[in-house]
């Protein structure tokens, strides 16, 4: 095998749309955290629009540095989609929790707002990646090509 050859372009690519779709809805959020943004259906949620543009950070400097080294591009994207997964999990749960706590009072629960949460679609997209990079991660790990 080449060492010029990267086996994995499809999961290399899918890489980049989550990174793409997770800086852009982290500056969405931020948008409408800072009133700039008012028409969509995103969460006003600064902190959460700084964290989904770190996460998206991660994800574009693995995608850059893997050019070179496949390695960096295994470690910073396990690291990221796995942030995804874990905040989109949290995100789910407490939003869950607070339409419930909504419908139990008796007040309207939008849900709407939980689909246009940037660490849902994150983690809906890392879901289908997240196996194969943990494949070619372990794999790494025990001394076998990737």
């Amino acid at each position: 095998m080449s060492i010029n050859r990267f086996p994995h372009t499809n999961l290399y690519l899918w890489t980049a749309v989550i990174a793409a779709v997770t800086v852009i809805s982290g500056l969405l959020s931020l948008g409408a955290g800072l009133g700039i943004v008012s028409d969509l259906p995103v969460p006003a949620d600064i902190p959460g629009g700084c964290i989904l543009l770190l996460i998206g950070a991660i994800l574009i400097t693995g995608i850059i540095e893997g050019r070179t080294d496949r390695a960096h591009w295994v470690q910073y994207g396990y690291t990221g989609l796995l942030l995804l997964l874990i905040f989109g999990v949290c995100t789910l749960l407490i939003s869950g929790a607070n339409a419930l706590s909504l419908m139990i009072e008796g007040e309207f629960a939008d849900i709407g707002t939980l689909c246009g949460s940037g660490f849902i679609w994150g983690a809906l997209l890392a879901i289908p990646a997240y196996p194969g990079i943990r494949r070619i991660l372990l794999g790494c790990s025990q001394g076998g090509a990737f």
